[in-house]
């Protein structure tokens, strides 16, 4: 099951991470290549310890952490883990 075509005109993905974690830092460059491929798309880097309210938000409790969100903020995906550029793009399907 997919997101609606109207709802992936809005997607959203959130890249939680820090810069005290090598496996987020090694991920930086895949995730700068998939987000300049992607203009159309809303990625956040966001850094656990800068913006804790989020990551209890979103419940999350290990570095590096993909979120794919809908247009209405509703979690759709989750990759925990050093992603490849296909994992970064089957968030959105």
């Amino acid at each position: 099951m997919g997101v609606p075509a109207e709802g992936r005109e809005h997607m959203r993905i959130y890249f939680f991470g820090s810069d005290w974690s090598f496996p987020c830092v090694e991920s930086m460059e895949t995730w700068e290549r998939f987000k300049n491929g992607h203009p159309e798309l809303e990625a956040s880097y966001i850094d656990v310890r800068r913006r804790p309210d989020l990551a209890k938000r979103y419940l999350v409790s290990k570095v590096p952490t993909f979120i794919s969100v809908d247009n209405v903020g509703r979690e759709y995906k989750r990759l925990t883990r050093q992603p490849t550029t296909i994992d970064l793009r089957d968030l959105l399907r």
